[in-house]
C-alpha cells in the first residue's frame, strides 16, 4: 500500500490486520491501524504512558491522531535483537488489534434523515428522491455519500426504497429497506460505500443496540467490527 493512509484504513475496515513500520534514529515503531476510536485493554497491556527522557523497551504509546477516519496504535521499542524485536512487535501489535476490536462498544445512534439528507460522521448522506417533499417516509435512492474532501461514492443499487430507522456510528451507516411486505437491512462503510453486511429478508421491527441487531423476532450479535456476525455479506 505504500504510504496511502486512506487505503490502509479502508483495508482495516474490511477486517484486514494493517501493520505499518516507521523509522527514526536509534529506535523504530510499528503501527496498527484499526477502524474506529477503540481503546486497548488496559488490563492486558498495562498503563499507557510516554516518557520523553527514557523510552522503555516495549513501551506502548496510544496515538490520538486519526488517519482518514481510522485510529492508529503505535508501539515504540528500543533496538535489540532484530529477530526478537520483530517477534515481540508483531505479537504486541496483533494483541492491540484484537483486544481493541473485541473490547470496543458499538456506538450506534439513530439517524434522522429529515427530507433525505443528513450528516454521518465527517460525511453527508443523500437518500435520493423522497415520497413527499416535506415529510417523506421513504426514499427511492440512489444512496450517495459525500466526504469532507469533496469525493463521493454511490452504494449498491439494491439499497433502494429506504425507510426508517437508520443508524450510524460515524464510520458505518445502517439502512433499512423494504420491498412489498419484506424488509432488509444493510450495513455500509461510509468511506467506500461498500456493503459490509446485509440481512436476509424479514418482517417486523428493527432495533439496534451496542451489541445486538434485532430484526423481527431474530437477533444478530454484533461482531468485532460492529457488524452482525450472522446473515450474509
Amino acid at each position: 500500500m505504500g504510504n496511502d493512509s486512506e487505503k490502509a484504513v479502508t483495508y482495516a475496515g474490511q477486517s484486514y490486520l494493517v501493520v505499518a513500520g516507521l523509522k527514526a534514529p536509534h529506535h523504530g515503531h510499528v503501527v496498527v491501524i484499526v477502524p474506529g476510536a477503540a481503546k486497548p485493554s488496559l488490563g492486558l497491556l498495562g498503563a499507557l504512558r510516554w516518557d520523553r527522557t527514557q523510552e522503555h523497551v516495549y513501551q506502548l504509546v496510544l496515538e490520538t491522531l486519526r488517519i482518514a477516519g481510522g485510529q492508529v496504535f503505535r508501539h515504540s521499542v528500543q533496538l535489540g535483537s532484530p529477530v526478537m524485536k520483530a517477534i515481540h512487535i508483531l505479537t504486541i501489535a496483533f494483541t492491540v488489534y484484537t483486544s481493541s476490536a473485541l473490547g470496543q462498544a458499538c456506538a450506534y445512534k439513530t439517524l434522522e434523515p429529515g427530507v433525505g439528507k443528513a450528516q454521518v460522521g465527517a460525511s453527508a448522506i443523500d437518500l435520493g428522491a423522497g415520497d413527499d417533499p416535506v415529510k417523506p417516509q421513504a426514499w427511492q435512492g440512489p444512496v450517495m455519500l459525500t466526504h469532507a474532501d469533496g469525493t463521493s461514492c454511490t452504494v449498491d443499487p439494491d439499497v433502494s426504497l429506504v425507510e426508517r430507522p437508520l443508524f450510524t456510528d460515524g464510520q458505518r451507516v445502517v439502512i433499512s429497506t423494504y420491498s412489498g411486505s419484506e424488509r432488509g437491512v444493510y450495513f455500509l462503510d461510509i468511506n467506500s460505500c461498500r456493503t459490509l453486511w446485509k440481512s436476509p429478508p424479514f418482517s417486523g421491527g428493527v432495533s439496534l443496540t451496542a451489541q445486538t441487531l434485532r430484526l423481527g423476532k431474530k437477533r444478530h450479535k454484533l461482531g468485532s467490527l460492529c457488524v452482525p456476525s450472522g446473515g450474509s455479506r
